[in-house]
């Protein structure tokens, strides 16, 4: 993240008088490693980074690794969701998942129980892409 986007950020959190927010300048992954195993009901990843290229795929947040860190983070009836307008990396997602079925119980979903249209959501509405939605809950 840019730090024009945090100060971006930080204006609009004020704006909507947003409480309970936590801006993290850094690899998502080291949050997880840090939270208390149990701690966490639910976690919503929003258009996380394709990075599209290739040789970059193993930079991508979302993998069979991720799963494995972020199930010990979640409580026992915790649930994933996760949104990406890249076909591509809805099919990592997909394989993901698949291969941790035993930990998590998959879907793929059409709404969020909540609607917060991100940047790159409304990027990918105007662009006309698929937008894939998926639910893992631990089993």
């Amino acid at each position: 993240m840019y730090l024009s986007g945090i100060g971006s950020l930080i204006r609009k959190i004020k704006k909507e008088s947003l409480q309970n927010i936590f801006i993290f300048n850094g690899d998502a992954r080291e949050i997880f490693e840090n939270l208390s195993d149990s701690s966490v009901d639910e976690i919503n990843i929003l258009f996380p980074d394709p990075w599209q290229k290739a040789r970059h795929n193993k930079r991508r947040l979302f993998s069979e690794d991720f799963l494995d860190l972020i199930y010990k983070k979640l409580n026992k009836s915790g649930k994933i969701f996760v949104r990406t307008d890249w076909e591509d990396y809805a099919e990592t997602i997909t394989e993901s998942a698949r291969a941790r079925s035993k930990k998590y119980k998959f879907e793929k979903i059409k709404e969020l129980n909540f609607e917060f249209k991100t940047k790159f959501h409304l990027k990918a509405i105007n662009e006309k892409r698929k937008i894939f939605t998926f639910m893992l809950t631990k089993t």
